[in-house]
């Protein structure tokens, strides 16, 4: 196209952009426009065309620049007026179009705009450079948000070198755009070698698999953490985040950082070794503290909060209950002081759940078993209850024991009085019955009838003394290893003796082999007398009483049977008291007389008894082991 006409066609469109232009303006009087137009230059370097919104950029009209040298209108460093005469002059001498990128002009206002520039040769038909053509673009909005950007990354860099720990920035190209100061020192790099480089780069620094990078993943929108271990054992916690454009949530870019874990990963294997040691040393002493609860001789209980039981010893379910352990655990301590015989409402165990402790509770149930049952709560290190546990003692056989001592006592006492007592009449009693003896002889013989009935009952309080004597009995008494069963026989006549006379059935049922016991036969004896002269009187006419021996692995058994009317329960705790009797005629003594005799065997007499049954009693003793 020839110049003229392609200065008119350019005339003609700007007038339609001031056209425009006019038009918005009346509607937005604030509206702040770009200056983008178009100038043309002859060889001597003078304006030949400019647009008229080119003009007003200088406060000028175009007939006021055409024919004139551009830089007399333009405010430009000296550097900038060489560089752009430089381009200019060069596509009048190659013909070839050359682009500026920024231009920065001094407004009439004293600020700067920036300007791009694209320089172009206008060509005749014969192939002439007859001019250029400059197609200027307004770029002062983009680039000042460039510089405002650049000045926030800035500061954003400066705040990053104040982290300690290493942090990069990668665009959504994988361009690294930005490390701090601590991520520099880390791979002993500086930023000019990294920035604009691609994070490979980061990944060879720090050895990993490029593949299978944080980095890669985070650009591919995933979050991604990883640990590394670095050339100098150093460990690293890679946390890596995908950045997205607020607006469209597209990703451009991503953001690393690099914790140094070296000492927390010691810190946490020294701690995980002290947790370890603790644990073991908790388990030790839990281990000992079980062992001494299932040591320990006494039941113990534990309930959780809610009153169920959580563990027992081993003493609980073998000497206090019948039950297994498995019976308890889980179940409520309702269930578990129901099946000792006691009510759960207001018991030591209920108290210690509520905060009560209870120390020293005596408890009877209805069976005469006898507990001595402590409880405390228990507390964690908020002092809040957690639980309660209680330690129980059967002091059954304490008690029964205590009784004994009672009637031990009592029965000493008595032993003393009778010694005293009988010692003093035995003496008179013998003068008496001398002279008894003797005057019986010399009587008539209406008189012997009378005579011998003050005679059998001499003899009868001659016998009353002689037991006083054995219940008094405190001197050594001489034992030797005697066979029991011979000692029966030897007695046999005189307790059949009395049987005949009542009409009472006698039956020996002796074991055989029956080892040696260490035994007093005068003792023994008297022993014999007296439980089958009670087993005789408690039987009516043609009533059977049976003698038996057994031999049962380290013990020896006595057993006198009756079949008369027995004992009733009430009464048969107390027939071994002295004085304690049911005959009318009775002393109280006989059979006071025989626990005594076993007390000095160190054997153990029983009674079994049912009421118009008979009644069997059984002494047991323990046979001599070498």
């Amino acid at each position: 196209m020839p110049l003229q006409e392609l200065i008119k066609s350019l005339a003609a469109t700007d007038q339609q952009l001031e056209k425009v232009l006019a038009n918005r303006l009346k509607f937005q009087p604030q509206f702040k426009f770009k200056f983008d137009f178009v100038s043309i230059m002859n060889k001597d370097l003078k304006y030949f065309y400019i647009s008229e919104m080119g003009a007003r950029y200088f406060g000028l009209k175009p007939a006021d620049m055409i024919g004139r040298d551009w830089k007399k209108f333009i405010n430009l460093p000296s550097e900038a007026f060489e560089r752009l005469d430089e381009k200019i002059i060069q596509v009048f001498n190659t013909g070839t179009a050359d682009y500026e990128n920024c231009i920065d002009i001094l407004n009439i206002q004293g600020q700067y705009d920036y300007f791009e520039c694209l320089i172009s040769p206008i060509v005749t038909s014969s192939g002439e450079i007859e001019a250029v053509m400059c197609n200027v673009t307004d770029i002062t909005e983009r680039k000042l948000s460039e510089l405002t950007l650049s000045n926030q990354v800035a500061k954003f860099s400066q705040l990053l070198d104040l982290c300690p720990m290493a942090i990069y920035i990668v665009d959504n190209h994988g361009k690294i755009v930005s490390v701090n100061k601590a991520f520099t020192e880390d791979i002993s790099s500086n930023r000019v070698d990294l920035i604009g480089k691609q994070y490979k780069l980061i990944n060879e620094y720090l050895g990993i698999d490029h593949e299978k990078s944080a980095i890669t993943k985070a650009l591919n929108g995933i979050e991604t953490s990883q640990e590394f271990l670095t050339a100098s054992e150093k460990k690293y916690l890679m946390s890596v985040l995908p950045v997205r454009e607020q607006a469209t949530g597209a990703i451009v870019g991503a953001i690393g950082i690099n914790s140094n874990i070296t000492e927390h990963e010691k810190f946490r294997e020294e701690n995980q070794k002290k947790q370890h040691e603790l644990l073991n040393q908790y388990l030790t002493e839990n281990k000992k503290l079980n062992q001494l609860i299932e040591l320990c001789p006494l039941g113990i209980v534990l309930y959780d909060n809610k009153g169920n039981v959580i563990a027992v010893n081993k003493a609980y379910w073998e000497r206090i209950s019948n039950f297994k352990e498995e019976e308890f655990l889980g179940r409520s301590g309702q269930y578990l002081l129901e099946t000792l015989g006691f009510n759960w409402e207001n018991s030591p165990c209920q108290q210690a759940l509520n905060g009560v402790e209870s120390l020293d509770c005596y408890l009877k149930n209805a069976y005469g078993n006898c507990y001595l049952i402590n409880a405390i709560p228990l507390r964690n290190y908020k002092n809040t209850i957690i639980g309660a546990m209680t330690i129980i003692h059967d002091i059954t056989e304490y008690e029964k024991l205590k009784e004994d001592m009672v009637k031990l006592d009592r029965l000493n006492l008595v032993a003393e009085m009778a010694a005293g007592v009988a010692h003093e009449i035995r003496n008179p009693m013998t003068v008496i019955k001398g002279y008894l003896q003797f005057l019986n002889k010399k009587v008539p013989d209406d008189m012997v009838e009378q005579f011998c009935i003050v005679l059998g009952e001499l003899e009868r309080i001659e016998q009353i003394i002689t037991n006083f004597l054995s219940l008094a009995r405190n001197k050594l008494v001489e034992y030797k290893e005697q066979d029991l069963n011979a000692i029966i026989k030897g007695i046999i006549p005189l307790i059949s003796t009395d049987a005949m006379e009542q009409g009472i059935e006698l039956k020996i049922n002796l074991a055989e082999e029956l080892p040696h016991l260490l035994l007093n036969e005068k003792e023994i004896k008297q022993l014999l007398l007296n439980l089958t002269r009670n087993g005789i009187e408690a039987m009516s006419q043609h009533g059977t009483l049976t003698i038996e021996t057994i031999v049962e692995g380290n013990t020896v058994s006595l057993c006198v049977d009756d079949c008369g009317c027995g004992i009733c329960k009430e009464n048969r705790e107390k027939i071994f008291d002295p004085f304690f009797t049911t005959k009318e005629n009775g002393t109280g003594l006989g059979l006071s007389v025989c626990a005594g005799i076993v007390r000095r065997h160190n054997g153990i007499i029983e009674v079994e008894s049912k009421k118009d049954k008979g009644t069997r009693f059984i002494i047991t003793f323990n046979a001599k082991t070498e």
